[in-house]
């Protein structure tokens, strides 16, 4: 199901409003894609990275010259970056279910996001558990809020990168 309206103003709140790069894993069929491109600015690059083709076609579908889709694995968002010309992220977005992911890959994409941000950058990962937190906590700080009127309801976890010295992975 597509994330509710007031799920999607939850996730925007999370995240800065003045980020000019953002990466989005798991963007699906576009309902956060198309918020998050209505508040950037026009110079703006948002990277949307999806692994199911139906959502692709989706996606490609956005006349937005600001949009990349990709349609591919998360974890080469990095090779994805730099084939795009972005050296860094202000902001990503996740809403792929990691609860169907490996353990080792949980922690791969959130030390590859790590990578990717720039100091005082912002992963905002909405799911339907907090499993993501205690990955998220050994790079980011971390506030959670939750988007009740979502079916189902989502947990919202904004990871703000470190500026300086944080534990490792």
């Amino acid at each position: 199901m597509p994330s509710s309206k007031s799920a999607v103003k939850r996730i925007l709140r999370a995240a800065p409003s003045g980020a000019k790069t953002v990466l989005e894993f798991g963007p699906g069929d576009g309902v956060v894609t198309k918020a998050l491109l209505a508040r950037m600015p026009t110079d703006g690059r948002l990277l949307a990275i999806e692994t199911n083709h139906e959502f692709v076609e989706c996606l490609r579908r956005i006349d937005d010259p600001r949009l990349t889709v990709i349609h591919g694995d998360a974890r080469a968002a990095g090779t994805w970056a730099v084939e795009n010309g972005i050296a860094g992220f202000d902001l990503a977005v996740s809403g792929i279910p990691f609860s169907l992911l490996g353990d080792a890959t949980r922690r791969d994409l959130v030390a590859l996001v790590d990578r990717l941000l720039r100091p005082g950058g912002t992963f905002v990962v909405y799911q339907t558990s907090l499993l993501m937190r205690r990955y998220l906590r050994k790079v980011f700080r971390v506030r959670v809020s939750i988007a009740l009127k979502n079916v189902p309801p989502y947990f919202i976890m904004k990871a703000t990168k470190h500026d300086g010295a944080r534990p490792g992975l």
